[in-house]
């Protein structure tokens, strides 16, 4: 990770998979993510889904 970014991960879909863990120990801020991503949509940001 480079210094001065944060990383995160949805904390749904971390706890679905079982790998919330695993992720906060290398350092990634495991949260759930609904509210910051619709705040982003209405500020105009378009979320990349795959």
């Amino acid at each position: 990770m480079e210094q001065n970014q944060e990383v995160a991960a949805c904390k749904a879909v971390s706890d679905m998979t079982e790998v919330s863990d695993s992720l906060a120990s290398l350092g990634v801020n495991v949260k759930y993510v609904g509210q910051y991503v619709s705040d982003l949509v209405k500020e105009g940001y378009t979320p990349m889904v795959w």
